[in-house]
């Protein structure tokens, strides 16, 4: 019973399903959806609602999710519940503090090293070279480009995260999240257009 039930979350994509609602119109989650997801609705009491909202525009596994702006006052746990709703979901993502990409070209690297080398600092000049973007468009081939990245982190801990799958799970959707995204706006003034764009540019 327990292994057809978990061959049916993995056919329904892993992920929470439709909330029901109760008699006040407050957001229950499914019965059937993963315990993982469950459990990581414990650890965020109060955040019910909005746990419930993110799963609704993430979907299926393969879907194409549309950008999504997290608003709310400060310390309010907005980004480390988006992260543990990642990590519970076993999402394909990076995590780019922008207070710290200082440059697009440090942007895109850092998102290209927790991608291909499973956040793991590059260890040769090679990969450094490999993984050096000066440009969105150089970041977008590489993000596509999953044989030419293996071959730069091919060892044992790096790896190519989103290609190191089964076959029929390699169009999986991978989530880009900047924290602090509003600091964009200062680097280049069509960057947030174009990573807002990234689902239609690289079909992930």
């Amino acid at each position: 019973m327990g292994k057809e039930r978990k061959r049916e979350e993995e056919r329904q994509g892993g992920r929470g399903g439709e909330a029901e609602q109760d008699e006040q119109g407050t957001s229950r989650p499914n019965m059937n959806e993963p315990v993982r997801v469950k459990e990581m609705r414990a650890r965020w009491i109060g955040r019910n609602d909005e746990i419930q909202q993110l799963l609704n525009i993430f979907g299926p596994r393969r879907a194409h999710v549309p950008p999504i702006f997290v608003n709310g006052h400060a310390s309010t746990g907005k980004s480390a519940v988006v992260q543990d709703l990642l990590l519970t979901l076993k999402a394909p993502h990076a995590f780019v503090n922008c207070v710290e990409a200082t440059t697009p070209s440090a942007l895109f690297e850092m998102v290209l090293q927790q991608l291909c080398c499973s956040g793991r600092r590059t260890s040769s000049e090679e990969e450094e070279n490999k993984l050096r973007c000066n440009d969105v468009s150089k970041f977008v081939r590489l993000f596509v480009d999953n044989k030419s990245l293996r071959q730069t982190c091919g060892d044992e801990e790096g790896r190519w995260i989103l290609h190191e799958r089964k076959e029929q799970e390699e169009e999986e959707t991978c989530f880009l999240v900047f924290d602090r995204a509003e600091r964009l706006r200062n680097l280049d003034p069509h960057l947030l257009k174009t990573l807002a764009r990234m689902n239609e540019l690289t079909s992930r």
